[in-house]
């Protein structure tokens, strides 16, 4: 486990805790397990993690904290549902919930269908998370129309969504030159 200072820079680094779902062994950066419940590496989109077995599948990762993040964490998701649905003809989509610690991130969350992978960052916040193990669970529901599948995950304590802040441009107040 990592200590407190450690562990503080791993969460701020751009990487954060992270999962790579693009290959078979499954890299975990700051998550100690992965669980998996109907759930498999497909090499197809890229290399993925498909969640296929639908109100089933269940996807669970463990992570231990020494603190807890004062304006709680991010979670940063690439990934993807089809625009079709393989069960019936029209729109489809991939329903999930994602739950830290019994607290709902994402609850009956329908991922952008646009055949390819999205982005996404969602704030968790601080009453979720608990020193010491942690629990982050995607659950596959039922009602979805077509597969879901995971690329990469990531727990950050920044939005990376967020433009750079840049202090380059911000203006000067005359308060705040130096001689």
């Amino acid at each position: 486990h990592l200590d407190r200072a450690n562990l503080h820079a791993v969460l701020a680094s751009p990487q954060g805790f992270s999962v790579d779902f693009s290959r078979p062994e499954v890299l975990l950066r700051g998550f100690d397990s992965l669980q998996q419940l109907g759930a498999y590496y497909n090499f197809r989109y890229g290399g993925s993690w498909v969640l296929s077995t639908i109100g089933q599948s269940t996807l669970t990762l463990g992570f231990s904290l020494a603190f807890l993040p004062p304006r709680g964490l991010w979670l940063q998701v690439r990934h993807l549902a089809a625009a079709g649905g393989e069960e019936e003809d029209g729109p489809g989509g991939a329903l999930v919930d994602v739950h830290l610690n019994s607290v709902y991130v994402k609850h009956n969350h329908s991922p952008p269908t646009q055949d390819a992978y999205s982005t996404e960052a969602w704030h968790v916040p601080r009453a979720a998370l608990r020193v010491g193990l942690n629990q982050l669970v995607w659950k596959y529901l039922a009602g979805s129309t077509t597969h879901y599948w995971l690329s990469h995950v990531a727990l950050l304590t920044h939005n990376p969504l967020d433009p750079p802040q840049s202090n380059a441009s911000a203006p000067v107040s005359e308060a705040n030159k130096t001689p």
